[in-house]
């Protein structure tokens, strides 16, 4: 008994003394275990490779390009063991789709070529650095270095002597991957400093800390693989990737196209007051859900929502809050957007409410004028969804949707145009053409495509839909990474159930609008969305459900296509509303509610585009 407990002993206290062990649901030796496929295809500026989530593979990953040398061959029994292999290129996975995956070139050997049939090994014989920001690292060190044999570790005091004082991008820049140790956390990163992996808590630390240029880092390996004649992206002192704009000026544009932001496990800092790469320009109430912005008599307005209060502010040169009005009941969920009735008429704003109660749910709609200095209730309890457009171009949506609400999918195929008559908001038939499945409180139109005619764009069910001016023509949609608004409405599908369980509720977000502004100078408009991966209900530490992470996506249309990139950086809130400036990037960051009702902080942060 007394040797069971001493080794009982002994094992809990190697357990709590493991960094390995001590990190939260590690996987580490699963997520980078070898696997094997086949180079389907090229396809466009990517190729296909012919393995899926269902074998474990997931954005970021990076796959060597096997380059078959000499045949081994037994010295007694002459018969062919093996062959030596080298890696001709890497390729690193931007999205994943059932039986496939896109990946694209991040180093090749010069003169080498990728071929359909190519095999193709994850992580194979790829450079490693250990980062220890703890000092008492080198055990796990060691952890890795036995379970991942595949990975080509350097020395742990040699990493730790070329390391920054604060995480940043290796100067070397050779495709590889950095791990850094915080004593709590693990991050895994690629060779564009991006986070491909995090394990355990979420504590701030060393790791994650902004960038500086790192000290140059011995080694040698594969570089990555710049697109010629391009520009290094200003954020990262790294070698630009392919398919990096140019402005037409021929300085680098203040975004990054093709990049895939979207990988498993990201994150590994909680931002709260500071945020990466970004300004904070003042705090905001609690809780902001939703927002709008229009630029009106020189100023830039933006009106915000929390389920209490209506607020405007000045944004023009810093932040002034205007006005503030109380809500006429509190709403579960909100969205507003500014509308202007008339050309010379007072500008107005529509917040879409949701309330939901185990025996009520119904649309709770409000409608406000704004005179500049006040905020006055025109009219309550609109049975509508509403939205507007900005139809002639001028910056002012003259047009108010007003959308029916229909039980099963939340926004309705009727969607009338909403007037104001005596004082009171009346309903007309819809004179323009939209999209049956619009969502009215994320339309905005834009001339993306350089066509002459303003496609309409909007956020529904977290892809973006770009429709032609005829509005039946669908031109293009995302893949599911738009949107992630705070913004979420429960709602019954089964119309007379008093006994609401969860089995029967559905949510619906209404999202954001996107943003149009010419960024590059090129004469053409991107459009700048807010975009998230989510996380399931609870699965963050006293949070409702929300976004894992958030950032801010970029979509360009270039020679033919629509290629998506990003602003900045990412953040672990979610995104309640932005604007453009010739300048930066306005937008709201809103923490997630917690459990005991408390309602997140919010602040409005800016990227200079400059």
């Amino acid at each position: 008994m007394v040797k069971r407990t001493v080794f009982l002993a002994a094992l809990f206290f190697f357990a709590l003394s493991s960094p390995l062990l001590a990190l939260k649901g590690v996987e580490v030796s699963k997520d980078f275990q070898p696997l094997s496929g086949y180079v389907v295809s090229p396809m466009q500026q990517e190729f296909l490779i012919d393995l899926d989530a269902s074998q474990g593979v997931a954005a970021g990953d990076l796959f060597a390009v096997i380059q078959a040398g000499e045949k081994i061959v037994h010295p007694v029994t002459k018969k062919v063991v093996g062959a030596v292999e080298g890696a001709k290129a890497y390729l690193q996975v931007t999205r994943v789709q059932s039986g496939y995956s896109y990946a694209r070139v991040v180093g090749m050997i010069d003169g080498a070529k990728i071929e359909a049939g190519d095999v193709v090994r994850r992580y194979q014989n790829l450079p490693a650095r250990f980062w220890d920001y703890s000092g008492r690292g080198e055990g796990l060190f060691a952890e890795l270095k036995t379970s991942l044999p595949h990975l080509e570790w350097g020395e742990y005091a040699a990493d730790q002597r070329f390391r920054p004082a604060v995480p940043a991008p290796p100067s070397d820049q050779l495709v590889g991957l950095t791990f850094i140790y915080d004593g709590s956390r693990l991050e895994v990163r690629d060779p564009y400093f991006q986070v491909i992996r995090n394990y355990g808590t979420a504590s701030a630390g060393a790791a994650g800390v902004a960038a500086r240029p790192a000290p140059a880092a011995s080694g040698s390996g594969m570089r990555l693989q710049p697109a010629p004649g391009v520009p290094s992206y200003p954020a990262y002192a790294v070698p630009a990737q392919p398919g990096v704009g140019v402005g037409v000026a021929g300085g680098a544009v203040p975004y990054k196209l093709d990049e895939k932001p979207l990988a498993r496990g990201g994150g590994g800092v909680r931002y709260e007051a500071a945020f990466p790469g970004f300004r904070n320009v003042g705090d905001l109430p609690p809780g902001i859900m939703h927002s709008d912005f229009v630029v009106a008599d020189g100023k830039r307005l933006m009106a915000a929502v929390n389920g209490s209060n209506l607020f405007v502010y000045d944004v023009t040169g810093g932040l002034e809050r205007v006005a503030q009005i109380n809500l006429p009941y509190t709403i579960d969920l909100l969205a507003v957007r500014w509308w202007k009735p008339a050309p010379s008429g007072s500008l107005h704003l529509a917040v879409t409410g949701w309330i939901f109660k185990p025996d009520t749910q119904q649309l709770s709609s409000s409608l406000f004028a704004f005179d500049g200095n006040s905020l006055t209730l025109v009219e309550d309890n609109i049975r509508y969804i509403l939205g507007s457009l900005d139809r002639d171009g001028d910056g002012l949506p003259e047009v108010l949707l007003a959308q029916h609400y229909d039980k099963l999918k939340f926004f309705g195929t009727r969607i009338e145009r909403g007037e104001l008559r005596g004082g009171k908001l009346r309903t007309s038939n819809l004179d323009i053409p939209v999209p049956s499945d619009l969502a009215v409180v994320s339309g905005r139109y834009v001339d993306i495509t350089g066509s002459g005619q303003k496609e309409l764009a909007y956020v529904r069910n977290n892809i973006l839909y770009l429709y032609s001016s005829d509005g039946q023509t669908r031109i293009w949609e995302s893949n599911k990474q738009m949107g992630g608004s705070l913004a979420q409405a429960m709602h019954d599908i089964h119309e007379g159930n008093k006994a609401v369980t969860m089995e029967i509720l559905e949510t619906t977000a209404l999202e954001i609008p996107p943003v149009a502004a010419d960024l590059d100078g090129d004469g053409l408009p991107e459009l700048v969305v807010p975009s998230a991966e989510k996380i399931a209900f609870g699965a963050v530490e006293g949070a409702i459900a929300g976004v894992k992470k958030s950032w801010l996506a970029v979509v360009k249309f270039r020679e033919g296509m629509f290629v998506k990139g990003t602003i900045g950086e990412e953040m672990e809130v979610p995104i309640a509303g932005l604007t453009v400036t010739g300048q930066e990037v306005l937008f709201i960051a809103t923490e997630a509610a917690k459990f005991t009702g408390k309602k997140g902080n919010s602040y409005l942060l800016s990227f200079p585009l400059r």
